[in-house]
């Protein structure tokens, strides 16, 4: 099977999935997310690819912590400069009470609709006002599914960190959705903006780096 993890939605062939089953394929994927952005349009400070679209699979052999190394190697591989920002920990700690929202929301449906014996398979949907806008979990039997519009993905400096936060939901929920037979999780994502910073300089930022420098000026 190709692994395709990102293309523009007009594109979007639904019979490719990328694959999370390593590290080294966590990081090879993000690369190539990266890399199809970085062919998107120049748009002030930003590289713009707009109704981006990516579709992943971790097998149930996937782990938090292989995740986690996986991002942290495709961080590595970037300039000495952006790795000093690219703080896995920091940015998720950041993060992390707009995940736990996210699922307590999530979890909350769950046991409403088990308490009312209604069929609760396809009410999974919780929203929220930050990037991640609406995200909804489909419990099907071998691969329960997230699906999440994220309105706007700095693909650089967010949406590694987002991606470890929605597989940790999928991970945390894992139970009340009864998906102990489960193969494996499939993610789907449809993301308004995803974009890179460009410093004055042309080169690859982020929005803080860009604001330091606005500030110094």
């Amino acid at each position: 099977m190709t692994k395709m993890i990102g293309v523009p939605a007009k594109n979007f062939g639904r019979d490719q999935l990328c694959i999370m089953d390593t590290p080294a394929a966590v990081s090879e994927g993000l690369n190539r997310i990266f890399e199809k952005v970085k062919d998107g349009e120049r748009i002030d400070n930003t590289i713009e690819c707009p109704g981006f679209i990516v579709d992943l699979y971790f097998p149930y052999m996937t782990t938090n912590s292989m995740l986690k190394n996986g991002i942290k190697s495709f961080y590595w591989a970037k300039t000495e400069q952006l790795r000093v920002v690219l703080n896995l920990d920091m940015k998720y700690g950041q993060e992390y009470f707009h995940y736990r929202k996210l699922e307590f929301e999530l979890r909350a449906l769950i046991e409403r609709e088990k308490y009312y014996g209604g069929s609760y398979r396809r009410r999974i949907v919780a929203h929220s006002n930050d990037c991640i806008s609406t995200i909804q979990i489909l419990p099907l039997n071998d691969y329960p599914s997230l699906f999440a519009f994220i309105r706007s993905s700095d693909i650089l400096g967010l949406f590694p960190v987002d991606l470890l936060g929605l597989f940790e939901i999928m991970q945390n929920l894992h139970s009340s959705i009864r998906a102990e037979k489960a193969k494996g999780y499939r993610m789907t994502m449809l993301i308004g903006s995803a974009h890179l910073y460009i410093n004055k300089k042309g080169e690859l930022s982020t929005r803080d780096m860009i604001k330091e420098e606005e500030n110094a000026s």
